[in-house]
């Protein structure tokens, strides 16, 4: 799902709450991820991608390894 509209209107605290009333169907957890300080490919040295396992490793790229830990896992991601 894909929420817009202008700056303020609620679009985060509307997705949190739907986050939160659907968290239990997911039994690899809810996770929140603020994009917004992100100006280039340094997601990976974020902070989230750590609790993802998902660090810089020597030959995998941070998309394979971002692919390998979402996998199979039954998970809700709310980016914004």
């Amino acid at each position: 799902m894909t929420l817009t509209g202008a700056g303020g209107v609620g679009k985060t605290r509307l997705a949190v709450q739907v986050a939160a009333a659907v968290a239990e169907n997911y039994g690899d957890g809810t996770w929140y991820v603020d994009l917004a300080p992100l100006t280039d490919q340094s997601w990976c040295r974020s902070p989230w991608p750590a609790r993802w396992d998902c660090r810089d490793q020597p030959g995998r790229s941070p998309e394979s390894a971002l692919l390998q830990f979402v996998g199979g896992r039954h998970m809700l991601v709310v980016l914004e």
